[in-house]
């Protein structure tokens, strides 16, 4: 497996100059967390979410945001609420947010309600990852086979790569959290090592260089705001195409002669 950097954050707030260094230290994926599970903090994650996910995102990372599953009993918000505050904490980045990750941590939280969150997010945004640690998934039976396996979420886990083992139904990570470390400004986040072919396209993205990839980036961003997105764009090419008449629009050989300077992009 060929892996890439990332880190997440929930509640520092950075700037795109910030964005920019830890990119040039070879950071590629970013998390932003936007859902506690509950209201804790959320006035925190409102105001500071779409500026990281912002910057970030210009800085040329594969940004995702995450919520956490709650054991749903007297006190929690239920999960319809956890997917309306995440929408709304990501605030105009939304449409930008490649998808959303379900971490799994909260004491007392059963597996149908991570399902149940997973399957909810699913009807708004790409979601196929959980976050949790082996003593979290140690402490609880296992979940339904069937509708875990419907939920088809791969495992982003804590600790390093190398640690205990995972039982095998769940045991095939994405992702590892490796760590914490501040940058010089103070500002907290968490180090991850993601599998780079699940988030970036591996070999593809690693051949370019650094402005290509932002570049990259910023073409499937701009593909995302066409109705439709790309198949949109590619049906109504192939329909225009399709709409002219035979025998018209074919092209006639030209010869340029001539000296040129100059860059073409």
């Amino acid at each position: 497996m060929t892996t890439v950097a990332g880190l997440d954050v929930a509640f520092s707030e950075y700037t795109r100059a910030e964005a920019d260094a830890l990119y040039a230290q070879g950071y590629r994926v970013f998390g932003q967390c936007l859902q506690t599970g509950g209201l804790a903090n959320n006035s925190t994650l409102l105001a500071v979410a779409p500026i990281n996910l912002q910057v970030f995102r210009e800085a040329g990372f594969y940004c995702f945001g995450y919520a956490n599953a709650n054991p749903g009993t007297a006190g929690w918000i239920t999960t319809s609420q956890i997917v309306q505050y995440t929408i709304a904490n990501a605030g105009a980045e939304w449409p930008n947010v490649k998808e959303v990750v379900i971490d799994f941590e909260i004491a007392g939280t059963p597996w149908n309600r991570v399902l149940e969150l997973a399957s909810l997010v699913q009807t708004v945004k790409a979601c196929r990852i959980v976050y949790t640690g082996k003593y979290v998934v140690d402490a609880l039976p296992p979940p339904n086979t069937a509708a875990f396996g419907a939920a088809a979420l791969k495992l982003w886990r804590t600790g390093p790569a190398g640690s205990g083992p995972f039982p095998p139904w769940i045991d095939a990570p994405i992702g590892w959290q490796t760590g914490q470390t501040t940058t010089p400004s103070g500002k907290d986040y968490d180090i991850d090592t993601f599998d780079e072919q699940f988030f970036l396209g591996g070999d593809f993205m690693a051949a370019l260089s650094d402005d290509e990839q932002r570049r990259m980036l910023a073409t499937l961003d701009a593909l995302n705001t066409i109705p439709g997105g790309l198949a949109g764009a590619i049906a109504r090419i192939e329909a225009a195409q399709a709409a002219v008449p035979a025998g018209n629009g074919t092209p006639t050989p030209v010869t340029v002669t001539g000296t040129f300077s100059g860059n073409v992009k």
